[in-house]
């Protein structure tokens, strides 16, 4: 026993030499190279990843390069170049990297997961700082190392338990560390750990040959005591808030590291013989995406902090800030960015567009610097900063106006911007604003008077800035300083179609920063071509694009927006897109652009717009739905849709806009009488459609008019031909003639709406024609095919539809919910079904398209559109035709919202179920005329309110299982259709037309024969009728209460929808019938 103790003593001592000394003996052997090679040319997968690892080491080694030879573990050293302290196997792949004391920091790279080779990896005696979980991620996937060792550095937090359950793991050296909190439950591989010199307080029974765990705060020193139980006094692990060491640290919110302040003074890795660092609460680990935006915004405006890297920690709100953390940055305890302070930082160039990405972000300083421009093109990003309550801006070179979209910041307390050289009247500000502080720049006007605790105004000029008194109102007036840039005082506008900004570049190359004691730099005009979006104008445009698919990049909300006025091409502006100095849009133009869509909601927010250029896209659906929301746009002078796809008439909506100048809807597929143009339009072009009527006009309108179907120009001045379509080549649709149509209409009481075409439904190009795909609609081209489309469907009641089929299994790819319009969209005006459904404002988005629309009733089928249902011109479903389509299952509550639902034919399915069950949903629609559920497997009584649905007038409920006496139908009931059922009783007596009720088990059938002309009707069942414990199927059946109802296992097994050929199944008393839904069955 004395031997073998002596053995394992020896065995430690062994480890211990090589945890601390890493000698690289091994009596491993390797298969031989030809000609006795001592190097071999490394993998290149092996290569690139090992340089992958020099960046993010920053390894100093010549040697680690491309096409330097590697040294084959296990042979003689060889006389070639290698790569240092790198050992590769006989194929050139990487089994051991041994760094130690090279001075490293940084991360290890997550290509070393490539390394698949990997057996040692060695990273001791360095000045790696981070915590061990983030470090050591990249390893995980490593599941041939055996070794990793890790000690004298400064790594902290707790070890993670992928790390210690590697595959292949059978030594762990992680001594001499800042390392806390309980082991991880380690994989039975691992038979060897040196955890020396660290703070751990406790760790599970693990079944290891050896363990050396001194210096420690376990709390249990016997179960890694193989190199001593001595541990650290009790006074040093009382760290970072805890008891001897034990978690929680720091409040639970906090990591506890070393004070890394303590690194650079000591200048060396963390050594057995150096004083410990102190350990103390140090922050949270960012999240990714936030450090993400720091860094880009790390790079556009020039942050020299070396504390800005991935790996560092966050200080935490309310507490101080140390050296190795994010410098002027302030997080949550989930690492979320709530603070930015970069004052006095020398800071130059533009703030990042991601920095709206911080969503968390309540405080920004950047006060104190040398950036110049444009404060509206400079804050820009800041637009959608929706959780900001403090912005600093202060002594900088920042010119041009304060910026309108601060005034959007729904929580901004406090604005700093004094000690610029702004320039312009003062925005009304956000309501929650209460410290303002414009002390020191050349606003003028009045100051306004303002809700506020705080406000200074002094030193610019202002005519009066008695609203603002907290540091007094003397201003520059008295003083040669507002006489800036051609103007006396200051006041008007300065610099027309320019902006008045100082001369910073000497500034800037001299590093100072303005303040109020420093010589005002010389204002001069200077020529910007752009400046930043209003935020309410962004925000539609952004929706636009969405809805348009406008597939510019510069469309964001960072991009600068280039002055209407101005000549010069701004770089990364919003393409095709123009604004007034204030920011607001003026002019649009996507033309040529490929878009295709609806136009959101949201171009009603562009107030300020003059002119919008849509021509020659995908565009497709109702003009007048298209234009729904353009009634705002009382600026708007020119507005051009020309060669695209719409269809439907022209909007008359759109015509007498207030400022309309000039209009352009030629080659599209418009028809209908032209409306009366308003008093401001002075210009249209309405050539290639299909407009018909005469055209209205007071001889000052100038009109393009050539290729209609019109049969007068009117009063309308014309420019060029005047010629019309051919005879007969007005013939769109289901009308015989455009003319005859619009002479219909002018005599109807919807004048120009052509009622008689489509029924009132669309007649649109078929735009799945493989022109349409990609070609825009063009005067050369030829014309498409057009056809009735129907109407848009309500998207409430499409709702329905989609419930429907999800409850009965509907399999139709039309009924999808793509094609719903929002529930948001405008209605029509005016369409009236014949039941007398009619749209109202906020109900059908009338934009028809081939895809997705309903049709209309008395229609036919539309290719696309939704499968077996009929529409109102409102859009509302009137019938459903699912007849034969192997539905099962139950009606969805929901179908009673269908209310204006006249038909519903279900005939021909798979449902089984008790009748009353079923029909339940269907007793609210009082407009229900006719319910036909003939050929399932229904069974049980035929209800009462069934038969006395107000509006229903036929029945068919034949073909299936029913029982019990027939109730007398209500007064409106007309068609009754019962054959092939086990219904007992006298037929009731009813006021009928039409009726049927061979088959059944009626003693009496008199009153239905009487309606009918088939002698046949009295033929009933007879000894089929032996049913259910009757033996002439008359009540009561089933006496123990249970369901008279066709065996579940037979329907199940036929598959087929129950018919006249098909064998009648045997009906018996089955108790506790659920409802079988075929879709649950194979």
């Amino acid at each position: 026993m004395a031997s073998r103790g002596l053995v394992c003593l020896v065995v430690g001592l062994l480890l211990v030499s090589r945890q601390l000394d890493l000698v690289a003996a091994t009596t491993a052997t390797t298969t031989k190279l030809d000609q006795g090679a001592t190097a071999i040319g490394m993998n290149p997968g092996d290569s690139a990843a090992m340089l992958a690892l020099k960046s993010s080491l920053g390894v100093t080694f010549t040697s680690w390069a491309d096409g330097v030879s590697c040294q084959v573990k296990g042979e003689s050293s060889s006389t070639l170049p290698t790569w240092a302290k790198v050992l590769c196997d006989a194929t050139g792949s990487i089994v051991s990297i041994e760094l130690k004391n090279d001075g490293l920091s940084g991360s290890i790279h997550a290509d070393i997961s490539k390394l698949t080779a990997l057996t040692l990896l060695a990273l001791q005696q360095q000045l790696f700082q981070a915590d061990v979980s983030h470090f050591a991620s990249n390893l995980f996937p490593l599941t041939g190392i055996k070794e990793i060792h890790l000690p004298n550095n400064w790594l902290y937090g707790s070890l993670p338990s992928n790390l210690l359950n590697l595959d292949s793991l059978t030594f762990l050296g992680v001594a001499y560390n800042y390392l806390t909190g309980s082991l991880p439950v380690a994989s039975s591989q691992l038979s060897s750990m040196d955890l020396r010199a660290n703070f751990f307080y406790d760790m599970p029974t693990l079944s290891l040959t050896w363990c050396d765990g001194h210096t420690n705060c376990f709390t249990s020193p016997s179960k890694c005591g193989m190199g001593g139980t001595t541990q650290r006094p009790a006074a040093e692990c009382a760290i970072c808030g805890s008891t001897n060491g034990q978690p929680p640290f720091c409040g639970g919110a906090e990591t506890c590291a070393p004070d890394s302040s303590g690194v650079a003074a000591q200048g060396m890795p963390n050594l057995p013989a150096s004083p410990s660092l102190v350990m103390a609460c140090s922050g949270v680990a960012m999240d990714a995406s936030d450090a993400a935006v720091l860094l880009a915004l790390k790079a556009s405006l020039g942050v020299t902090l070396t504390s800005w890297n991935p790996a560092a920690l966050c200080t935490l709100e309310g507490k101080t800030l140390l050296p190795a953390q994010w410098g002027g940055i302030q997080c949550t305890a989930a690492g979320k960015v709530t603070s930015v302070a970069l004052t006095r930082q020398g800071l130059k160039g533009s703030l990042h567009q991601d920095v709206s990405k911080l969503t968390t972000l309540t405080y920004l300083d950047l006060g104190y610097n040398l950036l110049q421009g444009r404060l509206d093109v400079f804050a820009a990003p800041l637009n959608f900063a929706t959780t900001l309550k403090a912005l600093f801006f202060h002594y900088n070179f920042f010119s041009g106006p304060i910026p309108s979209g601060f005034a959007s910041l729904p929580l901004l307390t406090s604005l700093g911007l004094f000690s610029n050289y702004l320039t312009g009247t003062v925005p009304i500000p956000s309501k929650s604003l209460r410290v303002l502080d414009l002390g020191f720049n050349f606003l003028s006007g009045t100051f306004p008077k303002l809700p506020l605790v705080f406000c200074a105004g002094d030193n610019n000029c202002f005519l009066n800035a008695s609203g603002c008194r907290t540091y007094g109102t003397v201003q520059r007036l008295a003083s040669a300083a507002c006489a800036m840039c051609g103007s006396d005082n200051g006041q008007g506008e300065l610099c027309p179609g320019g902006t008045c900004a100082p001369l910073a570049d000497a500034a800037v190359s001299a590093a100072t920063v303005n303040s109020p004691n420093a010589p005002v730099l010389p204002m001069a005009c200077k020529e910007y071509a752009a400046g930043a979006m209003e935020a309410v104008s962004a925000v539609a445009l952004l929706n636009i694009k969405s809805a348009l698919g406008v597939t510019h990049t510069s469309w964001n909300s960072a991009s600068v927006c280039s002055f209407a006025d101005s000549t010069t091409a701004v770089n990364d502006a919003w393409a095709g897109v123009h604004c007034s100095p204030s920011g607001e849009v003026v002019s649009l133009n996507l033309s040529a652009s490929a878009l295709s869509g609806r136009m959101h909601a949201d171009i009603s927010k562009l107030t300020a717009l003059t002119s919008l250029d849509l021509r020659t896209n995908l565009l497709e659906g109702r003009l007048d739905a298209f234009v729904a929301n353009f009634s705002a746009l009382t600026s708007l002078k020119q507005a051009f849709f020309g060669f695209n796809w719409f269809t439907g008439p022209i909007p008359s909506a759109l015509v007498t806009l207030a400022s309309l100048t000039s209009l352009g809807v030629s080659h599209n597929y418009l028809y209908g009488a032209m409306p009366t143009p308003g008093a401001a339009l002075k210009s249209i072009r309405v050539q290639g459609n299909w407009l018909s009527g005469t055209f209205p006009g007071t001889g000052n309108l100038s009109c393009s008019v050539t290729t209609n179907c019109l049969t007068s120009a009117g009063a309308c001045n014309t420019t060029g031909s005047t010629q019309q379509r051919p005879a007969g080549s007005c013939s769109v649709c289901d009308s015989p003639d455009a003319r005859a149509a619009a002479a219909a209409s002018a005599a109807s009481t919807s004048p120009g709406d052509s009622i008689l075409i489509c029924g009132g439904g669309t007649c649109a190009p078929n735009t799945t024609e493989p022109l349409a795909s990609a070609t825009p609609n063009s005067a050369s081209a030829a014309v498409l095919p057009q056809f009735c489309v129907g109407v848009g469907l309500d998207a409430a009641q499409g709702n329905v539809l989609l419930s429907l089929k999800s409850a009965l299994g509907v399999t139709f790819t039309d009924w999808s919910a793509a094609t719903l319009p929002a529930s948001t969209a405008m209605a029509s005006t005016g369409d009236t079904a014949s039941t007398g459904d009619t749209a109202s404002t906020g109900g059908v988005l009338f934009d028809w398209s081939v895809a997705g629309s309903c049709t209309l009733e008395g229609q036919t089928p539309i290719p696309g559109s939704w499968t077996g249902v009929r529409c109102s011109p409102a859009g509302h479903i009137v019938s459903l035709d699912l007849r034969s389509c192997q539905l099962s299952g139950s009606l969805p509550s929901d179908i009673s919202n269908l209310s204006t639902l006249t038909a519903l034919h279900l005939a021909s399915n798979l449902f089984f179920e008790r009748l009353a069950s079923f029909v339940a949903p269907l007793t609210p629609l009082a407009s229900l005329n006719e319910l036909n559920i003939n050929f399932n497997w229904f069974y049980g009584s035929v209800p009462f309110t069934l038969m006395n649905m107000p509006a229903l007038s036929a029945l068919g409920i034949s073909y299936n299982y029913l029982t019990g006496v027939l109730p007398k139908p209500g007064a409106t009931v007309r068609a009754l259709d019962t054959e092939f059922n086990f219904l007992s009783g006298e037929f009731p007596t009813a006021t009928l037309s039409s009726c049927t009720c061979r088959m059944n088990c009626f003693l009496n059938t008199s009153a239905c024969i009487l309606k009918t002309s088939s002698a046949d009707e009295s033929t009933q069942r007879g000894d089929g009728c032996n049913i259910c414990g009757s033996p002439t199927g008359q009540l009561p059946l089933c006496s123990d209460g249970s369901a008279c109802s066709p065996d579940p296992s037979a329907y199940v097994a036929s598959g087929v929808p129950n018919n006249a050929s098909a064998p009648t199944l045997t009906l018996d008393c089955t108790p506790s019938l659920p409802t079988v839904n075929m879709l649950n069955f194979p």
